[in-house]
């Protein structure tokens, strides 16, 4: 979905009214803030999270009141967004991502948050799922976790591999624990891996020579902040010919060559389902943090082609998606 459909799917209003305004037209409404530390267009999680909350009778102006904010992968932006939070009195904070999450839960230990986030106790958001306690509760997407499958699944791709640079934008606290477990992953696996931070356009330019004088066969990008770095890195991976492991499946379908993620309409579904709970009167410290159960393989067979890569039959087999 894009911007425009996505504001149209809000209301639009409650996107771009000023503050002072917004609070009053909601007095009388429980206010539904959510907080995304990357572009709207960039990142679908915010427009799916607002369906399934229609899909449980919640319509923005009539019984609820949703306040959408977008830090557009400026993250210093996010505390003084979370503060406008506060100042409204928001009944449930939404906090998508992980930088986005740490910026809420720093803000506020008294109003509920429901949280996307990677690894929330590898980043610690919070020390239990079961019982997060306190105002927290949300979704993890486990993406540290399966930072081997990634590296094995690259290898599985493409045999000969035997170094794959990975690249990761330092600025999100994901990117801590998923470095260190690729980094011990990566002899398990058979390959050495090289890190390469990105925390803007012209660092992606500058990583990308740095990473092509290291020689790898293989290149994995880091879930975390990545998703204004990937039509570039794409372009540059097939000007070098170089096999990329992106994060998500809208990318393999732009040109990546392979992912392996949980399935995010899955899990944003369930972060509304929490949504709701909160908002009748549960208490987030009670409601455990849930994990992913299903995962995309996604593999496109045309990028495959123009790289001069024969996938692996056994790979094909086991793939959700593959794109041609």
């Amino acid at each position: 979905m894009n911007r425009r459909a996505f504001l149209a799917l809000v209301g639009g209003t409650a996107f771009a009214a000023p503050l002072s305004g917004m609070a009053q037209q909601s007095a009388r409404l429980p206010i539904v803030a959510a907080l995304q530390a990357a572009p709207i267009a960039l990142d679908p999680t915010l427009s799916q999270f607002v369906e399934k909350l229609r899909e449980l009778g919640y319509e923005d102006g009539r019984n609820v009141r949703l306040v959408i904010r977008s830090a557009d992968a400026d993250l210093t932006r996010l505390p003084s967004l979370a503060a406008e939070f506060i100042q409204m009195k928001a009944d449930v904070i939404v906090a998508i991502n992980t930088p986005a999450a740490r910026a809420a839960i720093d803000a506020t230990r008294e109003i509920p948050i429901a949280i996307f986030a990677g690894d929330p106790i590898g980043t610690g958001l919070v020390s239990n799922l079961a019982h997060p306690g306190g105002n927290v509760t949300g979704v993890s997407v486990l993406t540290n976790e399966l930072a081997a499958k990634r590296l094995q699944l690259l290898r599985e791709m493409i045999p000969d591999v035997r170094r794959i640079a990975v690249l990761f934008n330092p600025d999100d606290p994901l990117t801590g624990p998923a470095r260190r477990e690729t980094e011990q992953a990566a002899p398990r696996v058979g390959v050495e891996v090289g890190f390469f931070p990105v925390r803007d356009q012209d660092r992606l330019i500058a990583a990308f020579q740095e990473l092509l004088a290291w020689r790898p066969q293989g290149l994995l990008w880091l879930a975390g902040q990545e998703r204004p770095f990937i039509a570039g890195t794409l372009d540059l991976a097939a000007k070098h010919r170089l096999p990329a492991m992106v994060p998500r499946r809208e990318q393999v379908e732009t040109g990546g060559l392979i992912c392996y993620y949980p399935i995010q309409s899955e899990l944003v579904r369930r972060l509304a389902v929490q949504v709701d709970k909160i908002l009748k009167g549960g208490a987030p410290g009670d409601l455990p943090i849930e994990q992913p159960t299903k995962f995309d393989l996604v593999i496109n067979l045309k990028t495959a082609t123009a790289l001069g890569i024969a996938v692996p039959p056994s790979l094909l087999a086991r793939a959700d998606e593959v794109i041609e």
